[in-house]
């Protein structure tokens, strides 16, 4: 399991954990959050239950978990017993875990690294996808999601 693919079974653990706690519903298997950290693809696989049985994965929050979860390799899927992942690891889930409860948007692409290794400035990089300064800024700090298609433009500029 890579720190991207962590990361991402944490953001959905803390958009289905907010969606669950708005019905006012918790998955009744008792794991929670630290449980999860450490074996990342059980509680997925439980909470996602969970908002299944409560009728909650439909339209936006149906189609956000989908794209994170396509983000995951199927290669590193347990055969047996989830091993506990490392404290790295559990350290890139909690984060993602904390962006998923805050709302936040996690592009599967670090612009912001990418563009500083480019020596690229915000503005540079609107002036050439043709949008603004203030549309990046959002993209790099996870408020809004870039379109698949300036994803596109922006992995053929930055690389």
């Amino acid at each position: 399991m890579t720190k991207h693919e962590a990361y991402m079974y944490g953001w959905v653990f803390g958009r289905l954990e907010m969606a669950l706690e708005s019905v006012r519903t918790y998955d009744q298997t008792g794991f929670k959050m630290e449980q999860a950290a450490k074996r990342p693809m059980t509680g997925n696989a439980l909470i996602l239950a969970a908002a299944a049985r409560e009728h909650l994965l439909r339209g936006e929050l149906d189609r956000q978990i989908a794209s994170a979860l396509n983000e995951i390799s199927a290669d590193d899927l347990p055969v047996e017993v989830e091993p506990v992942v490392s404290a790295e690891l559990q350290g890139s889930w909690m984060l993602g875990r904390y962006q998923g409860v805050t709302g936040k948007i996690k592009s599967s692409y670090d612009i912001a690294s990418k563009r500083k290794e480019k020596g690229m400035s915000q503005a540079e990089l609107a002036r050439q996808l043709g949008t603004t300064q203030a549309a990046v800024s959002r993209w790099e700090n996870g408020t809004v999601q870039p379109s698949e298609e300036s994803l596109g433009k922006i992995r053929e500029i930055l690389g």
